[in-house]
C-alpha cells in the first residue's frame, strides 16, 4: 500500500477568488483572460502611440509651427528618438553626448558582467540547453563579438556600427534569456513539473493559424510605414532660425 502526500498548501501566495467584477481580472491567472487583457493592452497603446504619430506629423507639417508647444513636443518625442540622438546631432552637443555614450557603455558592461556571473552561479541549469544544442554558442560568440565592437565603433566616431552592434547585442541577449529558459516560459521553482512551458501554453492551432494570417496581411503595412518614417527623417538635424 502506497500512501500519496498532499501538497501542503501555500500561506504567501493565495490564488484569487474573485470570479466576477474589476478585481477579478486584474487578479486572474486565467490564462485566457491574461490573453484577452494582453490584446486590449496592445490595441489601446497602439491607438495612442498611431495618435502621437499623428500629432508629430501634424506639427511637422508646417514651418514655425506652434500645433505643439517646445516642451509638450520635447516631452511626447524624447524616449521615440533618444537612441539616434548621437547619429541625429552634431557640434557642441554631439561632442557631449560622446562622453556619456562612454559612460552609458560602462555602467552596461558592469551590469552585463555582474547579471552573467550571478546567472550562472545562482541558476546553473541554465546551461543545460546549450549543452543539449551545441550550435547555441554560436550566439554567446556574436553577443561577445557585437559588445566587444561598441567601445570600438565610438573611438572610431562611426556611430552607425556602435547603433548596429547595440541592435545585435540586444537581439541576442533576448535570444540567450529564451534559450536559458527553454522549454519554460515561466519556470515553477518548488514544482518544476508545474512550470509553463511552450508546450502546454500553446494556443489551438486554430487561433495559431489565424494570428499568421493578420500577421502575413499587417507586417507589410509596419514593414512600409517603417521605412517611409525612416526616409523621411534621414540625415543630420540642421539648427537654423526656425529650431528650438
Amino acid at each position: 500500500m502506497t500512501a500519496t502526500a498532499e501538497r501542503p498548501a501555500s500561506t504567501i501566495f493565495q490564488r484569487p477568488t474573485s470570479h466576477t467584477g474589476v478585481w477579478s481580472w486584474i487578479t486572474t491567472v486565467d490564462h485566457k483572460r491574461i490573453g484577452i487583457l494582453y490584446g486590449y493592452s496592445a490595441f489601446i497603446f497602439m491607438i495612442i502611440g498611431g495618435l502621437e504619430a499623428l500629432l508629430l506629423r501634424i506639427h511637422l507639417a508646417s514651418a514655425n509651427s506652434e500645433f505643439l508647444s517646445a516642451g509638450e513636443y520635447n516631452a511626447m518625442f524624447t524616449m521615440h528618438g533618444a537612441i539616434y540622438l548621437y547619429l541625429k546631432t552634431e557640434g557642441e552637443l554631439q561632442e557631449r553626448l560622446y562622453g556619456w555614450m562612454w559612460r552609458g557603455f560602462g555602467c552596461f558592461l558592469v551590469c552585463y558582467l555582474l547579471a552573467t556571473i550571478a546567472t550562472l552561479v545562482l541558476i546553473p541549469r541554465v546551461t543545460t540547453t546549450f549543452a543539449d544544442h551545441p550550435w547555441a554558442w554560436s550566439i554567446v560568440l556574436l553577443n561577445i563579438l557585437a559588445i566587444a565592437n561598441i567601445p570600438r565603433a565610438i573611438f572610431q566616431r562611426r556611430p552607425g556600427y556602435a547603433f548596429l552592434s547595440s541592435c545585435g547585442t540586444i537581439a541576442a541577449l533576448v535570444c540567450l534569456f529564451g534559450m536559458a529558459l527553454y522549454p519554460n516560459m515561466v519556470t515553477s521553482n518548488p514544482h518544476p513539473e508545474n512550470s509553463l512551458t511552450i508546450y502546454n501554453a500553446a494556443s489551438s492551432p486554430m487561433t495559431q493559424g489565424i494570428m499568421a494570417i493578420i500577421a502575413a496581411i499587417g507586417m507589410p503595412f509596419v514593414v512600409t510605414y517603417t521605412v517611409i518614417v525612416y526616409w523621411t527623417f534621414r540625415g543630420k538635424v540642421q539648427l537654423g532660425p526656425h529650431s528650438y
